[in-house]
Formats: C-alpha cells, structure tokens, sequence
C-alpha cells in the first residue's frame, strides 16, 4: 500500500467518524431543546389549569363579598373575571393567581392589558391532546353551571346557597374536572420526557462509541506510520551508514509502504552495481600485481611507470 492510499484511507475514516460525532451532537442538542420545549409545554399546562381553579375561586370570593358587602365594585370584578376568561375582555399581561388580591388591594390603576384571549384559545395553543382538551373544557363548563347559580345569588342576596351542600357539589366537580386535567398531562409529559431520556442515553452510548472509533482511528495512524514508515525507514537509514562504513554486503529490506520497498530495492541495486564494480576493480589490480610479479625488475619498473 502506498502512503497516499494509507493515509487517506486513515482520513477518510477520521472525518467520516468526526461527522458522525458532530451528527451525534447535534441530535443531541435538538433532544436538549426537545425536552425544554416539553418541559415549557407541561409549565404552560399547569398553568392554565391553575387558571381554570383559580377564576373559579375569585369567582366563588367576589360573590361573597359583593352579597355579603352589596358594593357594585366586586360584582364588577365578578363580570371582568368571566368577561377575561370568555375572551370578551383585554387580558392583563400579569394575570396571576394573586392578581385579584392586588386588585383588591390596590386597585385596577396602572394595569397593563394585552389582546383579548379566551381560556379556550390558550388551551387550544397549548396543543392539549383531545382527551386533556375535554377533561379542561369540562371544568370551565362546570365553573360557567356554578356562575349561573352565583348570578342568582348575587341577585337575590342569598348568601346561604353559597354554602350549602349542592354549591360545594358543584365546586367540587371543577375541581375534579381540573385534577383529571392534571393527571392527563402528567402521563403525557411523563411519557415524552421517558422518551427522550431514553433518546439521550443512546445518543450518549453512541457518542461514547463515536470518540472510541476516532481514538482507535488515531492510534491506528501512528501504528500504521511507526510500522509502514517510521521503522522502515530506520532500517533503511541503519542499513545505509554501515554501508558507508565499508560493510558492501549489506542490503536493505524491502518493506513498508509502496514508496520504501522500491527506495529499498533502488537502493540495493545501486548498492549491487558499486559493490561489482568494487569486485571488478579489485580483481583487475590482482591481475596487474600478479603480471607485476612475474616480470623482471627492470620491466616492473616500466610497468610501474606505464600503470602509475
């Protein structure tokens, strides 16, 4: 294999696992947002239930108080309660559980009102499933019951049917209407956030995995160099400095990537075609002393002149 096949072999399987772990993070990220999308929705519910109970009460107090007190301002504030939640009257931007308490306190001045938005609007833009839409539907329909017989009191000033056995009857199935409304929603959000738990500890097992195929990646780049190159190359460098130390016989070992096996091979072949050359030389110098030898002196000395 050569070294451009090897390592972009090594890189492509690199980048290939890096997309994957940024793929990985971003589904993540996106479960992250998931969860915090499901959390909101389940706050947004509970609150809206908690409006439900909570205009019934302020219903159920400012007829109490307008009965038992005859001021016209509470059975105004008990028309602007049912007026805000039919949707037929601008909805204070900080319309709490405590607001009526403020009202009450302070006043209606320095209110600030958004767009006039029904329960059943903001129900519907929560996305309640159809199930959590009737059981929450349910409870204003029992609290608008309950508002026709609290209109009657207010009229005929008989405090006594605002607590007696069928007034609390009747609270009591707004509110077990508003309960089973809780109880949907908790299996429902209880179910989505199971999931995406489940969602992000596969994610995390796959990352996990993802990071361990990139260090496994990685090391197989610095054992596949150190194997196909590194040691190679120091063999051959080796091979070359006893050469240059007068040991002809040595060869280097083609091994290694494509590139080395044939720099070795070259190599050898240069290494074989000096070392011939270094025998042939050789032999012609001991032919010359042998024919040296076996000429008289005078001769040998024309020899030596003739070869010097």
């Amino acid at each position: 294999m050569s070294i451009r096949r090897l390592l972009g072999t090594l890189l492509v399987l690199a980048v290939a696992l890096a997309a994957a772990l940024f793929g990985i993070t971003v589904l993540q990220g996106a479960t992250a947002s998931e969860r915090t999308d499901a959390e909101h929705a389940r706050v947004t519910s509970f609150a809206l239930s908690d409006q439900m109970r909570q205009s019934s009460n302020d219903l159920t107090r400012m007829v109490r108080l307008y009965v038992t007190t005859g001021d016209e301002r509470y059975r105004r504030y008990y028309d602007e309660i049912l007026a805000i939640r039919r949707g037929a009257a601008a909805r204070p931007l900080d319309y709490d559980s405590s607001y009526w308490d403020r009202v009450l306190a302070d006043g209606e001045g320095g209110i600030r009102r958004g767009p006039a938005r029904s329960l059943q609007d903001l129900m519907r833009d929560a996305g309640f499933s159809e199930q959590e839409f009737t059981a929450l539907n349910a409870s204003l329909s029992a609290s608008d019951a309950l508002a026709r017989v609290e209109r009657e009191v207010m009229r005929s000033k008989d405090y006594d049917r605002l607590v007696d056995a069928s007034y609390h009857r009747q609270k009591a199935r707004i509110m077990a209407a508003i309960e089973h409304f809780t109880a949907l929603v908790n299996a429902r959000t209880a179910k989505r956030s199971e999931a995406l738990t489940t969602r992000t500890d596969r994610l995390l097992v796959l990352q996990t995995l993802t990071l361990i195929a990139l260090a496994a990646v990685a090391a197989a780049i610095f054992a596949a160099a150190a194997r196909m190159i590194a040691r190679p190359l120091a063999r051959l460098t080796g091979v070359t400095r006893r050469i240059a130390g007068g040991d002809w016989t040595e060869r280097a070992p083609a091994e290694g990537v494509t590139e080395l096996r044939r720099l070795a091979a070259d190599f050898n072949e240069m290494t074989d075609a000096v070392q011939r050359d270094l025998i042939a030389r050789r032999a012609a110098e001991q032919r010359l002393q042998t024919i040296a030898d076996s000429v008289p002196a005078e001769d040998a000395i024309v020899w030596t002149i003739l070869f010097s």
